[in-house]
């Protein structure tokens, strides 16, 4: 049954509503809720729990968050909760959802290939690329998809790209979705913009390039450099 706001009501069972009014008097609602979900495997917050046992005149709560001495413990006459419970993952089993190497997921848009236990993801562009390329995507490289798409795999549409000519391209806006020819050009742009600065930050090295720094902060003349 759906609550309010899509919620799904909870139908309690004799056995919960025994086991709450056994265990509602001297635990507070917060305890009591963690206690009951533990044991139930459910999904109730405190304030549902307290609706409820209102609603069916039981009383609870300490008011100040301890077990009362003499309260039964929680667990009392229900087998099988504390270590030896049907539902626990046992040695060697593997939890149902695990999925196999080879599956493929949605990460955020990019789509990852798991590549090995436990939970280990590559994406699925970078793969192609070395199993294309027989080889390894490089340090300091990324592979784009030249025509924007994340879905298309085709191989003449991987593009391997340095991270500097993508911080390039994205500034300049040389990515150009839906034509890959385009997003090329724009490499090669990002290229010549990057060659410019090298040999801009060579001009400005400083002048030790040419001389020896003495401790007065002058020039001492090298080998390749007569004095006047």
């Amino acid at each position: 049954m759906a609550g309010r706001k899509g919620t799904r009501v909870h139908r309690y069972t004799e056995a919960e509503l025994d086991w709450l009014r056994a265990h509602a008097p001297g635990n507070t609602w917060k305890e009591l809720a963690a206690l009951f979900n533990q044991l139930f495997h459910a999904n109730q917050d405190w304030r549902s729990i307290h609706v409820a046992c209102h609603r069916r005149a039981i009383k609870g709560g300490t008011g100040d968050g301890r077990f009362r001495a003499g309260n039964p413990a929680w667990n009392r006459g229900l087998k099988g909760v504390n270590g030896d419970s049907p539902v626990r993952f046992q040695p060697g089993n593997r939890p149902h959802n695990r999925q196999p190497v080879g599956t493929e997921r949605n990460a955020g848009g990019w789509i990852e290939i798991k590549v090995a236990e436990p939970n280990r993801w590559r994406s699925k562009a970078m793969l192609l690329w070395e199993q294309r390329h027989g080889r390894q995507v490089p340090d300091g490289h990324v592979v784009l998809f030249a025509d924007g798409d994340r879905r298309n795999f085709d191989p003449a549409n991987l593009l391997l790209v340095s991270r500097a000519e993508l911080a390039v391209m994205n500034k300049r806006r040389l990515i150009v979705p839906g034509f890959g020819e385009g997003t090329r050009a724009g490499q090669v742009i990002a290229r010549v913009v990057l060659a410019r600065r090298r040999r801009q930050l060579e001009r400005k090295r400083p002048a030790k390039a040419h001389g020896a720094d003495t401790n007065d902060g002058t020039l001492r003349p090298t080998a390749e450099q007569p004095t006047a």
